[in-house]
């Protein structure tokens, strides 16, 4: 069945971004895949970044996915590795933007904030910069219960050496 419209800008477009059923479309987009069940974190982590002073920067870490919601992210750096079961203290950094703005990875006038991030790891500390709920996207206190969702994120992981007592 071909989807037809009277705005013709807007048949174009469909057209020119191959949309399936459009009339005119070059190429027809393969359908997505859909899961069996509703997907809460990304399936493969992004590979950490390395820093100076051995430290690595994992990023889009998902903690939580609440329904109708992006899922929040944090961005964690973790020291080098020291001997086996050595955990370290944890620092976690919740950016300003007066709950409206702002994301983990800036900070002001700071120009290469991460990198910030990771001098801190370098000094024998883990990193975690989460993001939360906006008051645009939900209202108080969303973004307090998320914050307290990544601690408890942050206490129960195994995945990184770090000690969030």
């Amino acid at each position: 069945m071909a989807f037809r419209t009277r705005l013709p800008f807007l048949s174009g477009f469909l057209a020119a971004i191959g949309l399936p059923g459009c009339v005119g479309a070059a190429e027809a987009v393969p359908p997505f895949a859909v899961a069996p069940e509703v997907v809460t974190a990304a399936p493969v982590r992004n590979p950490p970044i390395a820093y100076p002073g051995g430290v690595q920067g994992h990023q889009a870490i998902a903690y939580a996915q609440w329904p109708g919601f992006r899922p929040l992210t944090l961005e964690l750096y973790v020291p080098p590795a020291g001997p086996a079961g050595t955990r370290v203290p944890l620092v976690v950094y919740v950016h300003g933007g007066a709950w409206m703005g702002g994301d983990p990875r800036r900070a002001g006038a700071i120009e290469d904030f991460p990198a910030l991030l990771a001098s801190l790891a370098r000094r024998g500390y883990a990193v975690a910069s989460g993001s939360y709920r906006l008051s645009g996207e939900a209202p108080f206190p969303a973004a307090v219960v998320d914050l307290r969702a990544a601690l408890h994120w942050l206490r129960a992981t195994r995945d990184y050496p770090i000690d969030a007592s």
